[in-house]
């Protein structure tokens, strides 16, 4: 279904949907997940190891060439893990806030108040100051619980609505890291990572649908 192809990809490390059919469209054209399974299987495995920085002998059969690759590519989180205290932004506060479900759509009083209770603590923790730590930690439970409701077929529109809430919060309190970090060549090696392990999260996930 389309939310299942909007949703699978919601990769831990990065709150952007996943790239996969953009990656193999690049490699097989029209039809690309069709074509570059049965026809260019192979091709397809070159450019996913010299992408995620592996050995062109590397197996991409199971697990383990993935976390390999993610583990290489992680260093910078561990960097931003460190940081003490990570403060908000007004454009953080503004963000977080525009995520509140508007009062005008009917039926939408339920979720607002779920809505409106995890992101009054969301600010309340925001402007105290989070470690790098705990931004990060949050960050991904979050993600996790927005791409645990996507992925449920039977999930109810107020239920997917609570998920876009949990997604645009990761998103917020990941442009929160951003703004919080002071060394230019960290923010620099720390998007990049991010961007490193959203593509390996997308090859992974074609590799878990085509196995």
């Amino acid at each position: 279904s389309s939310r299942r192809r909007h949703t699978r990809c919601l990769s831990d490390w990065s709150s952007d949907v996943c790239s996969s059919d953009l990656i193999l469209s690049a490699i097989a054209g029209p039809r690309a997940e069709e074509r570059a399974i049965k026809a260019n299987q192979r091709r397809v495995g070159e450019i996913a190891r010299q992408d995620m920085g592996l050995p062109v002998e590397e197996s991409l059969a199971g697990k383990g060439a993935f976390d390999r690759a993610e583990a290489a590519a992680a260093a910078p989180y561990n960097e931003v893990r460190s940081i003490p205290r990570i403060d908000a932004t007004p454009e953080s506060v503004a963000a977080l806030e525009a995520l509140r479900p508007s009062e005008s759509i009917i039926g939408s009083k339920l979720l607002r108040n779920r809505a409106d209770k995890l992101i009054d603590e969301a600010v309340v923790k925001l402007q105290s100051g989070m470690s790098g730590e705990n931004l990060l930690d949050n960050i991904r439970s979050l993600r996790q619980k927005a791409s645990k409701i996507y992925q449920n077929d039977n999930a109810s529109p107020e239920q997917i609505d609570m998920a876009n809430v949990y997604r645009g919060m990761a998103k917020t309190l990941e442009q929160a890291i951003d703004n919080g970090i002071t060394d230019p060549d960290l923010l620099r090696r720390f998007q990049s990572a991010r961007t490193q392990l959203a593509k390996i999260h997308d090859y992974r996930e074609i590799g878990r649908a085509h196995v």
